[in-house]
């Protein structure tokens, strides 16, 4: 009975963290499209979730916050952060992009996590996982109407099954730059 509860638990955390897992190794910059970059710089934080981007000047994501709130930056390619204080997040990241179509003023930035290992006091998770998010931005509301798409693999966990697709509505809202 413990064992049934422990693996429904695990299950859970799973795919939470499928589901909140990201990162960046090769970012590949905006197309410089009517200024866009220069629009985008700067935080895009979601409403009801902690995700949250940072795009640097150049128009490359520097850094984001994932959804279990472990901010990576995105030089980094990969490392060791502690989730809490009885668990800890191994990951190596993969590449990103994020493209900007001005006649929809559709963004579109994919992250890869290729391989990540969560750490419990009671065993570990690890997979990899898939991040898209899609969506119109409104230079005017400085919002960012996105669709969160995020597809992962748990390894060495129910034979290494693919889980469905996690699908939410988020929208970003631009932040004032810091003082």
């Amino acid at each position: 009975m413990k064992k049934t509860i422990i693996e429904k638990t695990m299950v859970v955390l799973a795919t939470a963290v499928l589901a909140s897992l990201a990162g960046c190794n090769q970012p590949e910059a905006f197309d410089d499209i009517d200024g866009f970059r220069k629009f985008m710089a700067g935080t895009w934080k979601a409403d009801n979730s902690t995700w949250e981007f940072t795009f640097a000047p150049d128009g490359n994501l520097s850094s984001f916050h994932n959804n279990l709130d472990v901010q990576i930056v995105v030089k980094e390619g990969g490392g060791l952060k502690k989730v809490d204080d009885s668990t800890k997040l191994e990951y190596s990241i993969g590449p990103c992009q994020a493209k900007y179509a001005p006649d929809t003023a559709n963004l579109a930035v994919t992250i890869v996590t290729e391989l990540y290992v969560l750490e419990f006091p009671n065993g570990a998770l690890q997979g990899s996982s898939t991040d898209t998010f899609s969506g119109k931005v409104s230079r005017q509301d400085k919002t960012w109407n996105a669709k969160w798409t995020s597809r992962g693999k748990l390894i060495g966990f129910d034979s290494g099954s693919q889980k469905d697709p996690v699908t939410r509505e988020l929208i970003f809202k631009k932040l004032p730059p810091p003082k």
